[in-house]
């Protein structure tokens, strides 16, 4: 069975400058969403199942795979479906990153129990230099 993926793309080339600049206000409200997003759950302890928390501060790395909005205290004058989908965008970064850390975390308890005092050095200077490994 074949996917197929239905997409368009439009130009605004022609477009008038008060579509323009209603475009472009709508974006940056999404951008601001997005990252306030970000930082809620970056900041805030989330239980979304039992036994299952999305907490940073504390290395609670389980993120879930949708959020809901409804009790999350931000007002905005965007529709619904906009802050529905910037939030969702927001817990993909947040889910990116802590990903990353649970690795990077297992690695350096795997370098540790080794005794590899080398790797774990390492490993150190790689996260202070922000490099990937």
């Amino acid at each position: 069975m074949t996917n197929i993926v239905r997409s368009s793309t439009h130009s605004i080339k022609e477009a008038n400058t008060n579509k323009k600049d209603r475009l472009h206000s709508f974006i940056e409200e999404y951008d601001r969403i997005k990252w306030w997003f970000v930082d809620y759950l970056w900041n805030t302890k989330i239980s979304w199942a039992p036994g299952r928390v999305l907490d940073i501060t504390n290395c609670k790395f389980d993120c879930p795979a949708f959020i809901s909005t409804v009790k999350i205290p931000y007002q905005s004058d965007s529709p619904a479906r906009a802050i529905k989908l910037a939030s969702g965008e927001a817990l993909g970064i947040v889910k990116s990153q802590t990903e990353k850390r649970r690795k990077q975390i297992y690695i350096l308890s795997k370098k540790m129990k080794e005794g590899d005092i080398g790797g774990i050095k390492k490993l150190q200077i790689l996260k202070i230099m922000g490099m990937k490994f």
